[in-house]
């Protein structure tokens, strides 16, 4: 990640994060500015009247770039 200065006027979050496809809230998680690989987790439900739900990784910025390691990413059920 490099150089990333989050909006501020967004119901969705700010910075590099990641989310599903309908935020209820602003997502929690968020990175800023400079730094090096960093681990982001988000919880979230999947109601049982869904089908499914998608996952965003996404940078919300005035400026930056953010890199996301798709090798990396994890599904991990919490009972």
């Amino acid at each position: 990640m490099a150089g990333v200065e989050s909006l501020s006027n967004t119901n969705k979050g700010a910075g590099a994060g990641i989310r599903d496809s309908k935020p209820r809230q602003p997502r929690s998680n968020k990175l800023e500015g400079d730094s090096s690989w960093q681990p982001l987790t988000y919880e979230f439900q999947v109601p049982f009247e869904e089908d499914g739900i998608q996952l965003f990784c996404e940078l919300r910025a005035a400026k930056g770039e953010v890199w996301f390691d798709l090798d990396s990413l994890r599904l991990v059920k919490l009972e």
